[in-house]
């Protein structure tokens, strides 16, 4: 599909489609990704009390390790997991299972009251 996709861009450039934009050259997947997880999941709670909404499963599979599993499989190397609450669920995951993933935890007064 991405290569499929360049060769439209490419062919769309190289025909002045593109407006004053200069031809797309070296299109590549990209190598880095950040994974947004701060929220406190408040919408869940009935589901899963204690987790944040990030670790809760759908199909057997929780939603961040699925993130990142589809992230590395699609040859992204440098991800980041931004954490707020229960920071540490997803530090015991990332150290688990995910060692190269790296952890931000966000600590401010906003992550307490941010919206799910």
């Amino acid at each position: 599909m991405l290569k499929a996709q360049q060769n439209q861009l490419r062919t769309a450039a190289s025909a002045g489609g593109l407006g004053k934009h200069a031809p797309m050259q070296n299109l590549s997947a990209p190598s880095s990704a950040v994974i947004l997880a701060a929220g406190m999941g408040t919408r869940l709670r009935a589901v899963h009390a204690d987790l944040p909404k990030g670790l809760v499963t759908l199909d057997g599979i929780a939603l961040v390790p699925r993130s990142i599993e589809l992230l590395l499989a699609a040859g992204v190397r440098d991800i980041v997991l931004v954490t707020g609450w229960r920071a540490e669920a997803y530090e015991e995951l990332l150290t688990a299972k995910f060692p190269m993933v790296r952890c931000v935890h966000i600590s401010c007064a906003s992550t307490a009251s941010s919206s799910p």
